[in-house]
């Protein structure tokens, strides 16, 4: 008998099974809420959609103190993937042992945010991803003015791309160049400031809580991000910004290599990759571009990263410096809008109409984007050009289908074709 295979399925049962009581515990608690603070007639007509009641209770619904001061609300996010990718080589020939054809229960997210001492937020969420929960965000912030202070884990101030939640990107995968710094939530402090179409934001951080932590989660990184986001008058709007981050080891020299999969969160193999060089410290300088206008949006982002060698390596004597980005064009076919908080300096939440389930279709947006990544350097790395294509469908606020479809070509030194992935991805999402 196999005591350690039965011990370690157990053990995940045991996870599972205790998560899913604390999320319903979060949910039940936020009923009683919702059952002491408001009250619906019978019969009164659903005008959130399929499931867009509850979810909307559940999201809006607090439990607030007598005078004021302390709050408690819940959120949460489910993601169920299905990807397929086919692999073939410089030869056309297929990568049979690298073929995707998966249903994946991609992430479950549950928290809790509101206010302490009437002028204090917190926010903690959970993650359980991969038979582990892990705590991806968990900060306490204070504003005074514009002014913002957050300190524990939170969210570093790096491209557009990573600042959009999964809840509102047109693809489920984000841009090649953002998956490959690896710019993850961290252990630090941070400080921003808005106007009313402008923000700077900038960042200390050492460390992460999640125990899936990679040493780059743990090199000191320092970042900021400044973005400009005016509108006009015809319903023009506009977005410019610019981030930037400088990550080291404290002075001592490490091993350090980017990649990243084909346009896939599944699977292992990645021919998207760059050397490994014994480095100092890595620069990152990434530009940001929005145009909006009714029911068209562009979105472009365009970075470089700067790596500085240590004495110690000897593959190479010349700094590497690589480059990425994407241009994206989407539409809402049923009249739905992107817009950007100016004063976040990100895209708002889809506001969805008729919702699926109150008379409506909801909101569908199609969208296209080239996405580039060059990890290349002398004889060493690889370089990737996606093109993609994908439907999102908002049925209401709190549910979204997407599928698309991403045709990668990957070349190496030379600029010879190494290897063609052909991917299709679909995803749910229940967000409140």
């Amino acid at each position: 008998m196999n005591f350690c295979a039965d011990r370690n399925k157990n053990n995940r049962i045991f996870l599972l099974s205790s998560y899913l009581a604390s999320s319903l515990a979060s949910s039940l608690a936020s009923s009683l809420v919702f059952a002491m603070g408001t009250s619906t007639a019978h019969g009164q007509e659903n005008t959130n959609g399929i499931g867009g009641d509850y979810l909307n209770w559940l999201s809006n619904s607090a439990l607030t103190s007598g005078d004021g001061r302390f709050s408690i609300k819940s959120s949460g996010r489910l993601i169920y993937d299905y990807g397929l990718a086919d692999f073939n080589d410089e030869n056309s020939e297929a990568r049979l042992g690298q073929k995707i054809n998966n249903f994946e229960f991609r992430a479950l997210e549950l928290g809790i945010r509101g206010k302490i001492f009437g002028n204090i937020n917190y926010r903690l969420v959970t993650k359980l991803l991969n038979n582990q929960v892990d705590i991806k965000l968990a900060y306490l912030s204070y504003s005074f003015g514009n002014f913002d202070i957050v300190v524990g884990q939170t969210r570093t101030y790096t491209a557009l791309d990573k600042s959009t939640p999964l809840t509102n990107t047109s693809f489920s995968v984000r841009g090649a160049f953002v998956n490959a710094i690896k710019a993850r939530t961290r252990l630090g402090v941070g400080l921003s400031t808005h106007g009313e179409d402008w923000t700077i934001s900038g960042g200390y951080f050492i460390d992460s809580l999640v125990k899936s932590k990679s040493a780059v989660d743990q090199r000191d990184m320092i970042t900021t991000r400044l973005t400009y986001s005016p509108s006009f008058k015809n319903g023009l709007g506009l977005h410019f910004g610019t981030s930037y981050f400088y990550r080291s080891n404290n002075g001592r020299p490490f091993d350090h290599k980017y990649n990243d999969r084909p346009f896939s969160h599944q699977g292992d193999y990645k021919p998207l990759r760059s050397a490994q060089f014994n480095i100092l410290s890595e620069q990152f300088l990434g530009l940001e571009f929005v145009a909006t206008y009714k029911s068209l949006a562009t979105q472009a982002e365009f970075a470089i990263v700067k790596n500085k060698l240590s004495n110690a390596e000897i593959l190479t004597m010349q700094d590497p410096s690589y480059k990425g980005g994407y241009f994206e064009l989407s539409y809402f076919a049923t009249g739905g809008q992107r817009t950007i908080n100016a004063k976040r300096g990100r895209f708002n939440g889809i506001k969805v109409k008729n919702p699926v389930g109150a008379g409506g279709i909801g909101e569908i947006k199609i969208a296209a984007r080239y996405d580039m990544l060059d990890l290349r350097h002398q004889t060493f790395g690889t370089k990737q050009v996606n093109y993609i294509g994908g439907i999102d469908w908002y049925l209401n606020v709190y549910m979204k289908f997407q599928l698309n479809y991403a045709h990668s070509i990957i070349g190496n030194f030379a600029n010879v074709k190494s290897d063609t992935v052909d991917t299709f991805n679909g995803r749910f999402q229940i967000f409140w």
